[in-house]
């Protein structure tokens, strides 16, 4: 029971982490298509 809530509270955060990335990485692109547009 313990190591079910531990693996969850592993996915939660790495979840949390892969979104930040993916919104810092669209925020990139988009600057980047600014500049050159």
């Amino acid at each position: 029971m313990n190591s079910l809530y531990e693996l969850e509270s592993v996915r939660q955060e790495y979840r949390g982490r892969t979104a930040l990335e993916l919104d810092s990485l669209v925020l990139e692109s988009g600057h980047l298509l600014g500049v050159q547009g």
